[in-house]
């Protein structure tokens, strides 16, 4: 039965995210007029507030520590591993790129027309900061301070470990790929996090490294971003 209780809390929580925010986020924008830009901002504002509330349920369960944790010169080990791993995922998709499915996109919501008649303005900063900061926050906090929490607790066999990788890649595989490629790198990622999560308990720890993993597959686009800039604003 208490089992039970985590296993619906996981499951409102993903079919809200996935599909409650954003019928409320239309239905804002389509109330105000607004561009594309003014509902992705209503969406990071309604995950914020998910987050919130989910850490309020879940509050047994995630142990919350509010001090400045200090850091530890060590730390960048795990740094240097993640970027081995982002470097080892794009070598393995480019190997097999030809079996890697994307989830189709079905747009299951009409949006308002205002959405497409205005411009994209600062979307893409938003969602840049969705990838690298709410994101990693709410997965983490699931996956990672939940999960490993409420089920199988500091298991000598780790199987807790197992679980927030397993769930880590089965998400990832439900909601933006349908291949096993795609499973068993978000497992392997969904293991480094988790095995670092049970080692220290610092939740704010893997968050910085999953922002980091999500950062460093930006880099190359802002580096030529930057570059572009730079050479047509000042060099040329």
């Amino acid at each position: 039965m208490k089992y039970l209780k985590h296993v619906l809390s996981i499951l409102i929580f993903f079919i809200t995210y996935q599909f409650v925010l954003e019928n409320i986020a239309v239905y804002i924008t389509t109330a105000f007029n607004g561009s594309i830009t003014f509902m992705i901002l209503c969406s990071l504002v309604l995950q914020i507030f998910l987050i919130s509330l989910m850490v309020l349920w879940m509050k047994k369960e995630i142990p919350l520590n509010f001090k400045i944790p200090k850091w530890k010169w060590f730390y960048l080990s795990f740094f240097i591993l993640a970027i081995l791993l982002s470097i080892l995922e794009s070598w393995v998709k480019n190997i097999f790129h030809d079996f890697i499915i994307l989830a189709p996109s079905v747009p299951h919501i009409k949006y308002p027309s205002s959405v497409y008649l205005k411009g994209p303005g600062i979307s893409s900063i938003l969602f840049f900061i969705d990838v690298i900061g709410i994101g990693p926050v709410m997965e983490e906090v699931i996956f990672r301070a939940y999960v490993m929490n409420a089920f199988f607790k500091n298991n000598k066999y780790h199987l807790d470990v197992l679980l927030s990788g397993l769930l880590f890649g089965v998400a990832h595989l439900v909601f933006r790929y349908r291949d096993p490629i795609s499973f068993a790198i978000y497992f392997v990622y969904g293991l480094f996090f988790a095995g670092i999560y049970k080692k220290y308990k610092d939740i704010r720890l893997v968050i910085l490294l999953h922002s980091f993993c999500n950062f460093y597959g930006y880099l190359k686009p802002i580096w030529i971003f930057i570059y572009n800039y730079i050479y047509w604003n000042f060099l040329v």
